[in-house]
């Protein structure tokens, strides 16, 4: 699915509702625009806050979804900055609020309640 929204012949528009982490946040960033509710949720990688039981292949998977992570900062975000703030953000499990992620760039809009959905529609109609 991240490949096939990577890869898109149009701009793609993600509305984010909510909270978006792990997978969530990786089929967002994959998107051409994001819109995000301003006043609910959070982006973030989450990873780094789960411990795998000792001995479970958990680690693995980890890696993996850090792997693709990394692959759509690149292809997204040949901007330095974006990539130190979007590695940074695998590493530590910093969360943005609305606010931060407009600032750093997560995400294009910041959209009220009952807005995501038609915010998220209008950008696309441009």
């Amino acid at each position: 699915l991240l490949a096939e929204v990577l890869s898109a012949s149009f701009p793609v528009v993600a509305a984010v509702n909510g909270h978006a982490f792990a997978g969530g946040l990786l089929l967002a960033l994959c998107a051409d625009y994001r819109v995000f509710r301003g006043d609910r949720g959070f982006l973030c990688m989450n990873e780094v806050d789960m411990k795998p039981d000792p001995g479970e292949a958990a680690p693995g998977r980890f890696a993996h979804a850090d792997r693709k992570l990394m692959a759509i900062i690149h292809y997204k975000a040949p901007h330095e900055d974006r990539a130190h703030m979007l590695r940074t953000m695998i590493l530590e499990g910093q969360r943005f609020a609305g606010p931060d992620a407009l600032r750093s760039g997560l995400v294009d809009r910041l959209a009220e309640e009952n807005r995501v959905l038609l915010e998220a529609q209008e950008l696309a109609a441009q």
